[in-house]
């Protein structure tokens, strides 16, 4: 696929939008988006179609590429309580006089009076994507196949199971996470989490197929985590303690356990937060995870909406560096990665998104990453439950040498309660 096709595709997944907006000339949407739910089943064997308004905050979090998986997320129980309520359908209609926000705040209204429980949920999506790359060096592609299938078992309200599996066509079936969530306090918001899942450690939220290099220094997934969260209506803490993997270098065994802390501060318009990490060398992005001592690190983040808006910034640096022999003597000499992320959002009239974004990392070639990337992607409802993104990123690396990329997926959303 070259990248003179760019412009066919984009007709492609902007014209059935478009086409609905000319039949239905009455839809007008204004500060908030409109945008189809995953099908619904409320029943095994049956299924109901749910529209609702969605504001600026759910939606990009409905299209980021991790938006169904928890490790954007500031606690796996915030997605396990919200679960216990399926929408529901109200069929009485708000005052068409009234502004979209106040018709979703009836809406909001009327959903918390029709809630129900139910004891299992699965939600999940399948994904397929291509993408070719072009540089001084030749050509590539590649293509992919993908899935994730969440289950969570809901036993009292205040005990709750949640496993997500991964597959895709190049690997085995894998667990991605498995925790146990105790609600402890619902009141209070205390609640406690254990077993294996990704560490409260940076939001890595953005609507890019590619990630972004924070992503890719900071994300972190261990088996043994005991996590405790509390919080309110505006601020959220977080502390965790974890079993690791890092090993000490020459073989004098691991280092001992670690731990972490985050606090996020939000609101309608704004997020905030920041985070604490032992020991970054647990991380995905530090390959072999031996090291000579600890690499503690910290991540700060941030999110600002206005209408249509959004700006998301983010920041994950090693606090110490990595010594001459770590990483299986991958390190030559002492190097204090670090990674930023800065993405702007825009939610188009038709639901659609277009993202611009900009990253970079520091003193971290050694760990094979860029030295920086840049590009827009554009992603959109096509039909129903069904999604389609385009993209197109230049990276270049610490040598200066460049590459373009262009990549395209196609994804199906769905959600069960029963």
């Amino acid at each position: 696929m070259k990248i003179k096709t760019i412009p066919t595709l984009i007709i492609i997944l902007l014209l059935p939008s478009y086409v609905a907006a000319i039949i239905d000339n009455t839809q007008e949407v204004k500060e908030w988006a409109v945008a189809v739910q995953p099908r619904i089943f409320h029943e095994p064997g049956t299924h109901e179609e749910i529209k609702s308004h969605k504001n600026t905050d759910n939606l990009l979090a409905y299209y980021s590429r991790y938006g169904l998986e928890t490790k954007d997320r500031r606690s796996v129980l915030i997605k396990l309580n919200n679960s216990k309520d399926a929408p529901a359908i109200d069929e009485s209609k708000p005052d068409e006089g009234a502004t979209i926000i106040e018709q979703q705040e009836i809406l909001d209204e009327s959903d918390e009076d029709d809630e129900t429980d139910y004891l299992v949920e699965i939600n999940g999506f399948s994904e397929i994507a291509y993408s070719s790359t072009r540089s001084d060096d030749g050509d590539e592609e590649s293509k992919d196949l993908f899935g994730s299938l969440d289950v969570t078992l809901n036993l009292d309200n205040k005990v709750l199971f949640y496993t997500s599996m991964l597959q895709d066509i190049n690997n085995d079936l894998s667990v991605d996470e498995a925790i146990v969530a105790w609600s402890v306090l619902p009141d209070d918001k205390l609640d406690l989490l254990l077993g294996k899942q990704y560490l409260p450690f940076g939001i890595y939220l953005s609507n890019m197929i590619t990630f972004p290099f924070t992503y890719d220094l900071g994300i972190t997934n261990l088996d043994k985590v005991l996590q405790a969260t509390i919080g309110s209506d505006l601020i959220e803490f977080s502390g965790y303690i974890f079993e690791g993997n890092s090993r000490k270098t020459g073989g004098a065994g691991k280092h001992k356990n670690g731990f972490g802390l985050s606090i996020s501060h939000f609101s309608d318009a704004f997020e905030v937060g920041a985070g604490f990490l032992s020991n970054l060398a647990e991380s995905e992005g530090a390959l072999t995870q031996d090291v000579a001592k600890k690499i503690p690190a910290l991540s700060i983040n941030g999110s600002v909406r206005i209408g249509n808006f959004a700006l998301i910034g983010e920041h994950v640096s090693a606090l110490k560096p990595f010594l001459p022999d770590d990483l299986e003597e991958e390190i030559t000499e002492e190097a204090k990665p670090s990674a930023n992320h800065l993405e702007l959002n825009l939610i188009l009239p038709n639901s659609g998104i277009l993202a611009l974004m900009w990253t970079e990392s520091n003193d971290a070639e050694e760990l094979e990453f860029s030295k920086s990337a840049f590009g827009a992607t554009y992603t959109q409802p096509i039909y129903k439950y069904i999604y389609g993104g385009i993209e197109i990123i230049r990276d270049r690396d610490y040598d200066g040498f460049q590459e373009t990329t262009f990549s395209i997926r196609i994804s199906v959303d769905f959600e069960a309660f029963y």
